[in-house]
């Protein structure tokens, strides 16, 4: 049994070192997932134990640095939220789009047509996933969106 208990915490940490960012980067969001979740193992012959899920409410705060960037797509699950953060005078927002093409305007449509973030000179606005499905989001400034100021969230 203590072989077996070594063995898997020699195996845990192998994980989690080749997980582990190269420094001066940040860990992915499914990276700091594992490691938020505790990213338990189990071994033998037993089911392998995993960490109770909570209520969807209690999800992973996601932020994110929005600026005159290209973004990837991102991932996150039912109840995670992301933040979008802005500084440095330049105004931005964030609205929340249909799909991935920049609207000619950005007006209220709800649900897939919203103001998340009024536009400022610096700021940040939160929008917590509540449903499975792709999520857009784009800086409402004329010409920002049309940059490549947008981003693509995948909830599961």
């Amino acid at each position: 049994m203590a072989v077996t208990r070594l063995c898997c915490a020699a195996l845990l940490l192998a994980v989690c070192a080749t997980a582990m960012p190269a420094h001066g980067q940040s860990l992915s969001h499914q990276g700091r997932r594992l490691f938020q979740m505790g990213g338990m193992m189990a071994a033998g012959p037993g089911p392998a134990e995993a960490p109770a899920p909570g209520p969807a409410s209690e999800g992973m705060d996601i932020a994110l640095d929005w600026g005159f960037n290209t973004y990837p797509d991102e991932e996150a699950m039912v109840g995670d939220s992301v933040t979008f953060n802005w500084n440095g005078g330049t105004p931005h927002g964030v609205y929340r789009i249909p799909d991935g093409t920049c609207p000619s305007s950005f007006s209220p449509a709800p649900p897939t047509m919203e103001e998340v973030g009024a536009v400022a000179g610096e700021g940040s606005a939160t929008f917590k996933f509540d449903a499975p499905g792709d999520y857009w989001f784009a800086c409402q400034v004329s010409g920002h969106c049309a940059s490549g100021m947008l981003v693509k969230f995948t909830v599961a």
